[in-house]
């Protein structure tokens, strides 16, 4: 049975299935598992290379993950993968069957390498990605993505609610500065305004439940398995 539409995967499937281990996050083994579990859509990060190609991981560096000193944006795609494991957007996409939406989610706040990254994008057009950008981006990207729906990352939610007036359908917004008594009024304020809401990372069943009842259409989370069966 497949879990509950209006659950994201965040990164990719990152649990334990059965004897299966978990797979890293931000990788084809991550996405593969979200598509394959039959998830609705998954939330992944990508960043640019220094030569122009786009690869997926959460943060700047690889410190975290494969414990190296190396800044994503200064190293070549070929360098980086000397290194590590480094998968690229278009193997990530590669790896979703349809029916399981890709919310791309770009971590530069610079333009530079966007037309490469709406090639890319254009290539996996019958998925129907949804692009998540920041900052001034989304003035930048929009000519480049016309068909593409664009979401703003925001943590503050007055800074969102500020910038309805421009060229995105939705937002990417932390669930944690709402309060319970609060979630049903900022659901109903930005679904006035014609705008979707995704909310991250809620991996508490209750949060989850407070912010669908209240019509939010998308929830990421890290435990889309425990989430659903709480659901159900």
């Amino acid at each position: 049975m497949r879990p509950d539409p209006r659950l994201v995967a965040h990164r990719g499937i990152t649990f334990p299935r059965g004897d299966r281990p978990a797979p890293v996050e931000n990788t084809v083994e991550a996405l593969a598992a979200a598509s394959d579990h039959g998830c609705a859509a998954v939330e992944f990060d990508v960043h640019a290379t220094a030569d122009g190609a786009w690869v997926m991981h959460h943060d700047p560096t690889l410190t975290r993950i494969h414990g190296l000193d190396l800044a994503i944006a200064a190293e070549t795609l070929a360098s980086l993968r000397e290194a590590a494991p480094i998968p690229t957007l278009v193997e990530g996409l590669a790896a979703l069957r349809p029916g399981c939406r890709p919310m791309v989610e770009v971590k530069p706040e610079s333009a530079a390498h966007f037309p490469a990254l709406a090639a890319d994008l254009a290539r996996f057009a019958a998925l129907d990605p949804i692009v998540i950008v920041r900052g001034a981006l989304p003035a930048e990207i929009a000519p480049l993505l016309p068909a593409v729906p664009l979401f703003l990352f925001e943590e503050d939610w007055e800074r969102a609610w500020g910038r309805r007036g421009e060229r995105f359908v939705g937002y990417d917004l932390n669930h944690e500065p709402v309060p319970d008594e609060a979630i049903a009024r900022e659901c109903a304020r930005f679904a006035a305004a014609g705008r979707e809401l995704a909310v991250w990372t809620i991996d508490d069943p209750g949060r989850a439940l407070r912010w669908l009842e209240a019509g939010v259409p998308w929830v990421i989370t890290n435990r889309v398995d425990l989430l659903d069966a709480a659901l159900r």
